[in-house]
């Protein structure tokens, strides 16, 4: 059951990149396994429905759709325009040596 356990904590570290050492990890497979077997999870409440604290249901409401922006009207307040689009600086520049 230990292997079991030490798999599933060894994938679980993976995911979040939490680096663990050996001994840890069994602390934690021992920890995992006595939740796993508590009465909580046998009595069935591993399924219990989402809810929202403050009991909101379809929170959303249509607003409507309008027409774009037009070009003209996009560029208007920008500083630099080039060939009817925005010119913004690179965002990522290489040096000769990290090629």
């Amino acid at each position: 059951m230990i292997s079991n356990e030490l798999t599933k904590i060894e994938r679980l570290s993976k995911l979040t990149r939490i680096e663990l050492t050996f001994s840890e990890k069994i602390r934690f497979s021992k920890e995992l396994n006595r939740f796993t077997e508590s009465t909580y999870l046998k009595k069935g409440n591993t399924r219990r429905p989402m809810s929202h604290p403050a009991g909101l249901v379809n929170s959303f409401r249509y607003r409507g759709t309008r027409a774009p922006l037009s070009q003209k009207d996009a560029l208007k307040n920008s500083k630099s325009i080039s060939n009817g689009y925005f010119k913004t600086n690179p965002e990522l520049v290489c040096s000769q040596d990290e090629e």
